[in-house]
């Protein structure tokens, strides 16, 4: 099974990363700076907005879910 994502998708997917991302370092998990978060979630955005554009939609892999949701997981934590 994929998921599709469409561009309306797009912005939350990018927030809960960056979220989580935020999160992992105030739990010292990671060692990124202010800086670096904010490049690293606006390239994965990037990221996002260009595989969309290439076929009008983006498909993700289960690997890719997962990986999305241990970072969800850990944010709630």
């Amino acid at each position: 099974r994929a998921l599709y994502l469409f561009n309306n998708q797009l912005t939350p997917l990018s927030n809960e990363f960056c979220e989580a991302l935020e999160r992992l370092t105030q739990l010292g998990w990671l060692s990124l700076s202010n800086n670096q978060l904010k490049s690293l979630s606006n390239e994965f955005c990037k990221a996002l907005v260009k595989l969309t554009q290439l076929e009008g939609r983006l498909h993700i892999s289960n690997n890719f879910i997962f990986i999305i949701r241990i970072f969800k997981e850990l944010l709630e934590m």
